[in-house]
């Protein structure tokens, strides 16, 4: 759930993350984990988990996607929808 900090927050992506099957619950823990990341939910679909970034801007809404999330070994592969204006 959003707090009161996040929601003053401007920027929001939603990530679209693949991940390799053996991988599911270890890539879902440390999504959990990265700060910015507000829900990270397994779902059923064509991708297996969606995470939501509440941020202050979209600089680091890149820096979380490419270095954080694509990092985590597991990671197949991401899709990354950023709110609009």
């Amino acid at each position: 759930m959003l707090t009161e900090i996040d929601a003053k927050r401007q920027e929001r992506a939603f990530v679209l993350i693949n991940v390799r099957p053996d991988s599911l619950e270890k890539v879902s823990t440390k999504l959990h984990a990265i700060k910015n990341i507000v829900i990270a939910d397994v779902v059923y679909g064509p991708y297996d988990i969606i995470a939501v970034i509440v941020c202050e801007d979209k600089k680091e809404i890149s820096e979380i996607v490419l270095r954080k999330i694509r990092g985590i070994n597991g990671v197949v592969e991401t899709l990354t929808c950023i709110k609009a204006e």
